[in-house]
């Protein structure tokens, strides 16, 4: 398992050949999108409107 940040803010975890991508917005918010068959040099680039619109799965982070 790799993981890290891209100069964008969007947390990745790589997993199993897949990316899971995380943006925290703030106030516990944060949303998540999972990329198959990409590349490194795809997630390096990704934004938080693609994290946001791959799969709308916003929720409020109650883990403090």
């Amino acid at each position: 398992m790799s993981t890290g940040v891209n100069e964008n803010g969007v947390r990745w975890i790589l997993q199993d050949g897949e990316y899971q991508c995380y943006y925290y917005f703030g106030e516990g918010l944060e949303c998540y999108a999972t990329f198959k068959n990409v590349t490194f040099e795809y997630i390096q680039n990704v934004t938080f409107y693609e994290v946001l619109f791959q799969h709308l799965h916003c929720k409020k982070n109650t883990d403090k």
